[in-house]
Parts: C-alpha cells; structure tokens; sequence
C-alpha cells in the first residue's frame, strides 16, 4: 500500500531548542522560538501518512507505511536519534483526504552536507523495526530557509509471491508472471517503484526458484521495475510445482502452480498471504495481509441516520457484512482468477434467500472467505430507483481469459446494516475512488476505459442467476453465480487515469 509521498524538511532561521539528543516526545511539538541558541536550527518537517482504509495509490517510489506511529532523525553529531511521535487525527496531523498531513519540529545543528537519516516506526516511541528508511543530505545555513525532501524505502520484513494466473493446463504453452511482493513491519504491502531495502538501508534483491526439474516451467529476467519475473510453461504434463522467491536474510516464501490434466475442471488453488519470520527485522504482529484487515465485528442493533436511503433486502445483512455469521468470515484472502471463481460448485441446499431461507447466514466455505482477484474493469452502474439497492454493480472479466465475467458489487456505506456493520468506510472508499478516477456512476452500464486491472478484495457470495450483466452460471444447481459481495479494498495494477485530481 504506497502512497506518493514526499518528506519535505523546511530549516528555519536559528531558532532555541534542546540539545542535539532529542527524545521521544508523545505528541508532535509546537514551535518553541526563543533566543538564539548558536548551532542549533529548529527544522520543520512535513510527512503525509496513507489511511488505513483508503484505496492504494497508483506505483510511485516513495513510500510511507499506513503504518506508522512515529518518526526519528539522526545526524552524525547528534548522538541519539532524535523521536516525535505522531498523533494521526488530532491538531498535528488532521485527515485530508486519503492521507494524515503531519507536522512535526526536530533540532538540526548548523552545517552542510550533514547526513540526515530518517526513520518510520508502527511504535509511537521509535522503538522496533523501521518501516521505511533513507538517508538525505542536509545543509542548515544560518538565517534561511532550506527546504529539501526525502524518499524513504520501504522496509521489508517479509517476503510475498503472486502468480498471475496461479495455474496452468497441461498440453498448452503458456507465459504466466510472478510478482514478488514484500511487506513491511506493521504487515503492509510495499509497492512501488523504488527498491526495498532492509534495515540496513541495503537493497532487497529477490531470487525466484521452481521446484520443476523437468524443464517444463523456464524462469525470465526479474524485472525491478515491475517487481516481476516471466514464468514460461511448455504444455508438459508434470506434476504441480510451487514457486519459491528468496532473499538473503528472510525466510523463504512458496506458493503453488496447480497443473491441471486435460478434462479437468480448474478450482481455486489458495495462496495463503506470506507470515513474517522476522529475518533481519522483528516479526510482524498478526502477520501481513494484502490490505487492511478490518476489525469490525456485528452490531444489528447500530442505530444509522438512514431514513430517506433506499437500501435492498434480499439477503441483505449477508452483503453488508452485518449478519450473524460474519464473525466466521476468514480475512486472509486467498488469491484466485476470474475463471476460477467461476468454477466454484454452487453450495448444496443453496438458497437466494439465505440458508434455511433466512437472511442472516451464510454458505460455508466459500461465503465464509474473502477473495483478491486481478481483474479487468469492463462496466459499471450505480443501481438505483425503486428497484435498485444502491449497490455499485462492477463487471470485471480475467485478464487472461476475457471471457471469464463475474459480478462485483461495493454497497453505500450510509445504507441500513451498511452503516450498522462497520464496514461502511470501506465501501464508499471503493466508490469514491472509482468516482474520482472514472467520473460519477450512472444509472445505466458505462463501460471503463480499455485496458484498466485492479485488484479487488471481497467476501465471496452466491447470488440466484437472474441475468445479471456480467453473471455467469457457476456449475450446480440451482442457478447461481459466484459474486465478490461486498467489495472491501481496491489496487489499481494499470491503467489508472493520469492527470485526474485525486486520483
């Protein structure tokens, strides 16, 4: 989850402050002018950290974690580094927009070419393993300002590996594409750009391996740029392999490529998310996710200001995560295709109208688990009027196999059990990114521009095939398709509108 995100250092005219050690101050201070103190500047330092909840940003090479709770600055006459803690949301770091613009003051001394070095924590005291790191130079001249900005590095905690698609067909060729992927600290995806690095500030360089020794799967030249290597497959009938990235320092990460025979049926063949082993940084709490695991829990009995908000009924505690089995829902997604999730079996004894006919409740397992899926946008429509349920109704189809279509769907977070599950936030943030980039939803299909893959999460959910744009029949009976339903996170993979404000 990275975010464009600039580190700008302002030196003002010397100005008081303490000594050169600093220490952890709980909340970021106010300026202090006071006499001059010979050698020492108060600096100025600006950091926009990404909301836990908004969707990603596009590839850009600075990074900030959503995680971070704290800042520390170094230079080599300093001593001890010097920590300011950030209270995201209060006076020093109000939310604009999709990001905490914090404020924070440090004590430089006077010198040039000095090597600033500045760090991000998940701990509110600079304590742990660093979130992104860099060193800058700093020049600090007397009565003037002297802006200068800083890039940090994400720093990886551990290893991830994607495969696009994560199965192939024996008896046809086929290049497939493994995305490695790292994760900080606090368990976020470091995306980007830029190259990851350890704590060390050392660049992270991943190997990738198969376990094939036929010869049947070829390896291609990683690519920095994309993250990312070409995998060929020559149509041979082997065994599935898996595919192993590495690094020096970290523990190893595998995933499988399921090789189907002729005749076979694809299903989903789970990648779990990466858990951290700590490597040359501390082992993440609760271990990484590809997005934002919610925490919210139930509560039927919120009462929400959704009196002129026409919302659906059809299992409709079920799609807004606010039935009594979303405490069971499994929130480390597994990743799947399009054409996959299309083949999963409709649940025996399915009913549209929910287990037993009732509303709140779910088909295990595959309603009891959320879902990322690389998808290509084809439509969208924002379903109003007396029949509509407010949903935003997102087409998506498999990059690979474009006529693979399923239903998406990203309720309005003002709507009744919406609002009441907690999850709200979530929702419109898909919306309002879809909105920002694409233009307001309409009340009839509008088709995206050619080309735009994203990566969605959500929680899986069988709907009753009734012609659904996009809908296709999942295998069983009776008559279903498998929907993403709610949606909860978004990534844009490519073509995001540039240019676009706020996009």
């Amino acid at each position: 989850m990275k975010r464009t995100l600039i580190v700008a250092i302002a030196i003002a005219s010397l100005i008081a402050g303490c000594s050169g050690a600093g220490g952890f101050q709980p909340t970021v201070p106010a300026p202090n002018p006071q006499s001059p103190v010979a050698g020492v500047a108060q600096a100025t330092l600006s950091i926009l950290v990404p909301h836990k909840k908004a969707a990603s940003e596009a590839k850009r090479p600075a990074y900030v974690s959503p995680g971070t709770r704290s800042l520390s600055f170094q230079v080599p006459s300093m001593g001890s580094p010097q920590v300011v803690g950030l209270a995201l949301g209060g006076p020093a770091c109000p939310l604009v927009g999709e990001n905490y613009v914090c404020t924070a003051y440090f004590n430089a001394p006077v010198g040039l070419g000095q090597a600033l070095t500045i760090k991000t924590f998940a701990s509110t005291d600079g304590s742990g393993s660093p979130l992104s790191l860099n060193t800058a130079s700093l020049d600090v001249k007397v009565g003037q300002v002297n802006p200068i900005t800083v890039s940090l590095n994400g720093v990886v905690a551990a290893l991830g590996l994607f495969m696009t698609p994560n199965y192939v067909n024996a008896g046809t060729s086929k290049t497939l594409t493994a995305t490695f992927q790292a994760y900080d600290a606090a368990g976020d995806l470091i995306v980007g750009s830029g190259t990851p690095v350890n704590a060390s500030n050392v660049a992270v360089t991943p190997s990738l391996a198969t376990s094939d020794t036929s010869g049947a799967i070829a390896i291609g030249t990683y690519s920095p740029g994309s993250s990312s290597w070409p995998v060929s497959f020559n149509g041979a009938a082997i065994a599935s392999p898996t595919m192993t990235v590495s690094a020096s320092g970290y523990t190893s990460y595998a995933v499988a490529l399921t090789v189907y025979t002729p005749g076979q049926t694809p299903t989903p063949s789970p990648t779990p998310s990466p858990t951290p082993t700590g490597g040359p940084t501390a082992t993440p709490a609760g271990g990484p996710t590809p997005f934002p695991t919610p925490a919210a829990t139930p509560n039927l009995t919120l009462a929400c200001n959704t009196s002129t908000q026409r919302c659906g009924v059809q299992r409709w505690h079920t799609k807004t995560l606010d039935d009594v089995d979303e405490f069971k829902v499994n929130w480390t997604p597994t990743i799947d295709t399009v054409t996959q999730l299309t083949q999963l079996p409709v649940p025996t004894g399915f009913n549209e109208n929910g287990p037993g006919g009732t509303d709140n409740g779910r088909f295990a397992p595959n309603e009891t688990q959320v879902f990322t899926v690389r998808a290509l946008l084809i439509t969208r429509k924002h379903e109003t009027g007396t029949s509509g349920d407010d949903d935003y109704h997102i087409e998506i189809a498999d990059p690979d196999n474009p006529s693979a279509t399923m239903v998406t769907e990203a309720p309005h977070g003002e709507c009744t059990y919406a609002c009441a599950s907690g999850f709200g936030s979530y929702f419109d943030g898909i919306r309002t990114e879809l909105d920002t980039c694409f233009g307001a939803a309409s009340s009839s299909f509008q088709a995206f521009p050619a080309g735009v893959i994203v990566n969605f999460t959500g929680v899986g959910f069988f709907d009753g095939l009734h012609g659904q744009t996009g809908a296709l029949a999942n295998p069983g009976s009776p008559a279903s398709n498998f929907e993403l339903h709610p949606l909860v996170y978004m990534e844009f993979v490519s073509g995001k509108p540039v240019g676009v404000p706020g996009c």
